[in-house]
C-alpha cells in the first residue's frame, strides 16, 4: 500500500486519454453488474404484486427523502 501511495503521489493531474477512457469503462461495467445483480436478487424475493408495490413505494419515498424532497418536519 506504501508503495502504490507513493506511485500516486508522482501522478499529474490530468491522467492521459487512454486511463481515463479505461477508468470510465471499469465504472461503467461496475454499474453495469451491481444492476444485474440487483435485478436478479429481486426477480428472486419479489413473488405477487402486493410486495413490488410496497418495494416500489418505499424506494420512492426513500430517493425524495435522499434529495430532499420529503422532509418530515417536527415543530
Amino acid at each position: 500500500m506504501f508503495g502504490v501511495a507513493m506511485g500516486i503521489r508522482n501522478v499529474e493531474a490530468n491522467l492521459p486519454s487512454p486511463v481515463d477512457a479505461l477508468l470510465s469503462g471499469l465504472n461503467a461495467a461496475t454499474v453495469g453488474l451491481i444492476a444485474v445483480a440487483a435485478v436478479q436478487l429481486s426477480e428472486r424475493t419479489i413473488t405477487n404484486k402486493m410486495e413490488r408495490l410496497i418495494v416500489s413505494a418505499t424506494g420512492c419515498v426513500g430517493i425524495l427523502y435522499q434529495t430532499g424532497s420529503f422532509e418530515c418536519r417536527r415543530r
